[in-house]
């Protein structure tokens, strides 16, 4: 009967921890981590200060908490923009939809907002993003060792995905700083955010045609 017990009590466990994820990241976004506090998260995800601490020590930990989940996003998304089924394109293809798909992501998830609005805010969240552009760029590594249109020593493969995907990283994020300044502007030119998705674009395409035309 215990066995049977604990399993709807997981279950609810889950459901409150990602209630608590979910009302931290909202409140990290619109306020940032240190004006936050742990009594705004527990009224927002209708539940008590103590159920939080039951689950994180503190506001450190829920924000490495939701970092951990933004890297699962990106993870994921990844994946499936490497899939089989995605490489049936031509690359330049892959390459605006990688970009468009993050964009877009940047643009939607809370846990975007949360992590990047605070980025500083976790010494351990800095070196886990890193950790993860190495891990895309050894994925990438094989990515283009289909595509290539001609050999590529594994020295320069390593080389080419390291730089694709640092800058994507650095453009994107540029970008999405960009796009929510001119937001926040009450007049202004147009939105530069999207400009320079569009040479992204143009800047990966033609650094890595030489190896996949």
């Amino acid at each position: 009967m215990k066995k049977r017990r604990r399993v709807p009590a997981q279950d609810r466990s889950r459901e409150r921890v990602a209630r608590i994820l979910d009302a931290a990241a909202h409140e990290f976004a619109d306020h940032g981590v240190e004006a936050s506090t742990i009594e705004a998260i527990a009224e927002r995800a209708h539940t008590s200060v103590g159920s939080i601490y039951q689950f994180y020590p503190n506001k450190r930990a829920i924000y490495e908490a939701i970092g951990d989940q933004y890297l699962a996003e990106v993870r994921a998304l990844f994946a499936v923009l490497v899939s089989e089924d995605a490489m049936r394109a031509p690359w330049r293809e892959v390459v605006r939809a990688t970009i468009d798909a993050f964009a877009s992501l940047h643009r939607t998830s809370v846990t975007f907002r949360a992590i990047w609005s605070n980025v500083f805010y976790s010494r351990r969240f800095l070196h886990a993003g890193q950790a993860l552009n190495r891990e895309l760029a050894e994925r990438a590594e094989v990515v283009f060792g289909r595509l290539a249109k001609k050999k590529i020593a594994p020295a320069h493969k390593k080389l080419l995905a390291t730089v694709s995907i640092e800058t994507l990283s650095a453009l994107l994020l540029l970008s999405h700083d960009r796009s929510r300044a001119h937001r926040g502007a009450s007049r202004g030119p147009g939105d530069q955010g999207d400009a320079l998705l569009g040479e992204a674009k143009v800047i990966i395409e033609r650094y890595l045609e030489p190896w996949l035309d």
